[in-house]
């Protein structure tokens, strides 16, 4: 690969013309992203909430751990030793109400 600068002829049109500005503001949310959040929640308090997802997970155990897996730190360090029974044991009592 080369690091050659290649000049051009061509005048900035855009935002780059106008001098872009700083963009969005750290930490705040893109307006779909907002609109889809709210939609599901509104979605979810209708369902039944709570207890609707604790009837879909009852029914789909499967499909709740991917889910919930999904929120759980990615670099997470156990320290001790757990059998396997104990683990499901305590998954078993945080999904039951």
């Amino acid at each position: 690969m080369t690091d050659k600068v290649i000049e051009t002829t061509r005048k900035p049109s855009g935002a780059a013309a106008m001098g872009a500005g700083p963009g969005r503001p750290k930490g705040c949310q893109n307006k779909t992203t907002v609109e889809v959040r709210t939609a599901l929640e509104q979605c979810f308090k209708k369902l039944g909430g709570v207890e609707f997802l604790r009837k879909w997970a009852e029914v789909n155990p499967g499909e709740f751990l991917k889910l919930w897996s999904k929120l759980l730190p990615r670099d997470l360090r156990i320290d001790g030793r757990l059998s396997l029974e104990d683990l499901i044991d305590g998954v078993n009592r945080r999904v039951q109400p």
